[in-house]
């Protein structure tokens, strides 16, 4: 093993090297592309002040007080603050028509409005109102994104360049700086990279991965490009893909991994000719597997999911979380509104549940779950519109650009089955500022250079 300090020096020569061939390559992307990709590479990791304050004595959030969750760090509202008043400069430049834009992502502002009209009924309005307005810095950085220019082009830079800083990082923390990469808990050492935990860790790898693996196999087939930078580009991406694969190995998430091998198969299965070829046929062929395989999984769900849970190695932590959705089930909220946007796991209901539970549940490890025990069946109908309206634009793309398209619904099905054991439907989420990246739409002719105000070419 070397040197920690050379380890650094590599890790960080690399980095350098990734960040810099990817500036040269001069991606049509604006210089305010920084600020959302400031914003994803902390909402991807950790908060400012976990960085600050390192993870000594940190078991993830469940080990933080009550109180302390309640209150929160005034160095990560600073730096909300900044970013927000910046993300709003550069979108107040741009002259983005804003009634266009609500039309085209209703859903996802009626989700919005749900979300902060349901702290009328809220026991903790103030908490739950500084989260939303966290939410609101997301859904503003992922307009940003989608303003450019080229939004498929400043997708792809965001992302890549998220990826070319933290997964080399996660791997000299795991492994040089173990007290910055690593925590304990009472199951033992918790391998968390650059992120908060193991299974944080695992998504980053899973998004990454999916990511690239949609990104390494257009850009392998584009003949076009046979400049030396950019196959030097091919390679740096294929290292970090063995990276990601590394990661997963570390971070032993089964979410995550599950999730991720079902994205690869549903973006390799969308790519075989009979669909492809047949895109008008495609809504009809995705809705009968959907009608046709719910009632199968759920008639056969006792008896396989048992067999496969514990061949994934994590049975005890599954049927936990079983046990903890019977009981949440049984809580007293209000089955039509909730308990209020973001205000669940907080004063004496967080207190009684980790009387419980030795191992201090923040969530209900299931999106779902705890999107009703937050907003009630409201909540849900609106969250099914934003699935709908979001495989409305799977299907729009497909029209178009059919590799970005299957992409798309490699990514829907990733975030859809994520949300069965883990819970990542916050409008806050690092999964949330993803899904809003790929999902959202904006006609790009209304976004000119002279409208934008911003200065063009590369974002170096």
């Amino acid at each position: 093993i070397m040197p920690s300090e050379v380890a650094a020096f590599l890790c960080f020569t690399f980095i350098l090297a990734a960040l810099i061939l990817d500036i040269r390559q001069k991606p049509n992307v604006s210089s305010a592309l920084w600020i959302p990709l400031i914003w994803l590479i902390i909402g991807a990791s950790r908060s400012l002040s976990l960085w600050v304050y390192g993870l000594s004595g940190y078991s993830g959030v469940s080990q933080s007080s009550v109180d302390s969750i309640e209150e929160g760090s005034a160095i990560d509202r600073i730096f909300l603050i900044i970013m927000i008043i910046l993300g709003i400069y550069v979108l107040l430049k741009r002259k983005v028509k804003w009634a266009l834009f609500f039309r085209e992502n209703k859903w996802v502002i009626f989700l919005y409005i749900v979300c902060v009209v349901s702290l009328l009924w809220s026991d903790f309005p103030y908490v739950a109102f500084k989260r939303w307005i966290k939410g609101f810095g997301v859904l503003l950085m992922s307009t940003i994104v989608l303003t450019e220019h080229d939004r498929l082009e400043a997708l792809k830079t965001i992302v890549k360049r998220c990826a070319y800083i933290l997964i080399p990082l996660s791997i000299l923390l795991v492994k040089y700086y173990r007290n910055l990469g690593v925590f304990y808990d009472e199951y033992g050492a918790v391998l968390a990279g650059v992120a908060t935990g193991k299974n944080s860790l695992g998504l980053l790898c899973a998004i990454c991965g999916i990511f690239f693996v949609w990104y390494i196999s257009t850009e392998w087939r584009d003949q076009h490009k046979a400049k030396l930078f950019y196959q030097q580009g091919l390679i740096i991406n294929i290292i970090i893909m063995m990276m990601i694969f590394l990661l997963f190995n570390i971070a032993n998430s089964a979410t995550s991994l599950i999730c991720f091998i079902i994205g690869v198969i549903t973006y390799m299965v969308l790519g075989l000719p009979l669909l492809k070829n047949n895109q008008k046929e495609f809504r009809l062929w995705f809705t009968l597997i959907i009608i046709f395989s719910l009632p199968i999984i759920l008639i056969t769900y006792d008896a396989f999911a048992p067999s496969v849970i514990e061949h994934t190695g994590h049975g005890n932590t599954f049927w936990d979380r079983v046990k903890l959705w019977n009981l949440l089930l049984t809580m007293d909220t209000s089955p039509l509104f909730g308990a209020g946007y973001d205000s669940f796991w907080l004063g004496e209901r967080l207190k009684k549940l980790r009387s419980i539970y030795w191992w201090s549940p923040t969530q209900a490890h299931n999106g779902y779950l705890d999107v009703y025990l937050e907003l009630g069946l409201i909540g849900l109908f609106f969250w099914a519109g934003v699935i709908f309206y979001a495989f409305r634009n799977v299907y729009r793309t497909l029209s178009f650009d059919y590799d970005f398209g299957r992409f798309q619904m490699a990514f829907m099905t990733m975030f859809l089955m994520h949300n069965v054991t883990e819970s990542s439907l916050k409008i806050r989420s690092f999964l949330w500022f993803i899904f809003l990246l790929i999902i959202l739409y904006y006609p790009q002719r209304l976004t000119s250079s002279k409208s934008q105000g911003i200065p063009e070419g590369s974002a170096g």
